[in-house]
């Protein structure tokens, strides 16, 4: 008879247990649950350790300022880096042709020199600005000025730098007034001012008083008006020019000065200071000894008389200049 089959298999073993199936990493398969809890937690560090290194970020921009948000700073800071180039480029013209000069008392113009005034030659061969030459009553000069960032400058004010108030140059005097209207100015320095800022130009009126009367005697009738840069701005773009044509006046001393030009870019205020070539500039009113009755109707008016130790004055046709039998009584109309 057959006997019945006992719970142990044919080796005398127990009953086989289901062995666990190896997953496809050969690591056993977690318990249900389990690896949506592991999930959970990797997002949850993956969003703090993101969050820590956005705030970290932010903090390295804002300690660094704003100039690594802004584009146009960074690129400044490449062509700071890479070019020997201002940020303000600036030119400067005279705008009349300078021969109207005077010199310090005392000093003597060699044979040479003496010979070539009559051409005009010694004007353009730079030693009289050298030796102290004082342009006299009024300096026109073009002053132009260029952007070299991409982010723009703005001027805050322009204004002469005074250097040194002497009285009125006696030397040699070369004496060629301007023949017809001058050039159309937007600002104008009055130096007799004790600090002189850059002024809007407004045309001369009867009643204005004596003041305005011998600027607009000196300037084709314009007198100094108010502050400039408290009715005007001046924004420079990159690569843009702006000019500016200044009148410089004096009347009263000889003054030589620079002219500082006051701007922003970035954020940060700077200066910039221009000068005649090494020089400063210079402008002096004739010395004079008795005051004619200055501008009237018609160009009408008494002549004034002026003193110099020399005077070469242009003559009638404009052929040149020649010198002045006396030049301790030399007539000027339009300053004295």
């Amino acid at each position: 008879m057959a006997g019945k089959r006992s719970g142990k298999n044919r080796s005398g073993r127990g009953p086989r247990k289901e062995l666990e199936r190896p997953t496809s990493t050969g690591v056993p398969s977690l318990p249900q649950g389990a690896g949506e809890q592991k999930a959970t937690s990797k997002a949850f560090l993956l969003a703090i350790t993101t969050g820590i290194v956005v705030a970290v970020a932010s903090a390295l921009v804002l300690a660094a300022g704003p100039e690594i948000v802004d584009s146009d700073a960074k690129k400044d800071q490449v062509r700071d880096t890479f070019r020997n180039d201002p940020e303000l480029r600036y030119t400067v013209e005279p705008m009349d042709e300078r021969l109207q000069l005077v010199l310090p008392a005392g000093f003597v113009l060699s044979d040479k020199q003496q010979r070539m005034i009559p051409s005009h030659e010694l004007f353009a061969s730079g030693e009289l600005r050298a030796a102290g030459a004082a342009t006299v009553d009024v300096l026109t000069l073009r002053v132009t000025l260029e952007g070299r960032r991409n982010q723009d400058i703005f001027v805050d004010s322009v204004a002469p730098v005074v250097v040194e108030r002497q009285a009125p140059f006696s030397g040699t005097l070369f004496y060629a007034p301007s023949q017809g209207a001058g050039t159309v100015t937007k600002m104008m320095f009055n130096l007799d001012e004790r600090q002189p800022r850059a002024r809007i130009v407004e045309n001369y009126e009867e009643g204005d008083g004596e003041t305005a009367r011998i600027f607009a005697g000196l300037t084709d009738g314009a007198k100094p008006g108010a502050l400039f840069f408290r009715e005007n701005t001046l924004t420079i773009k990159d690569a843009q020019e702006d000019a500016l044509l200044i009148q410089s006046v004096a009347t009263e001393q000889a003054v030589s000065f620079n002219i500082k030009i006051d701007y922003r870019i970035g954020g940060k205020k700077k200066a910039l200071i221009i000068d005649d070539e090494g020089f400063p500039f210079r402008v002096s009113p004739l010395n004079c000894v008795t005051k004619g009755s200055g501008m009237g109707e018609a160009g009408a008016g008494s002549l004034g008389v002026a003193a110099y130790e020399d005077v070469w004055q242009l003559r009638d046709d404009f052929s040149g200049m020649e010198r002045v039998a006396d030049p301790q009584r030399f007539e000027a109309f339009r300053s004295c």
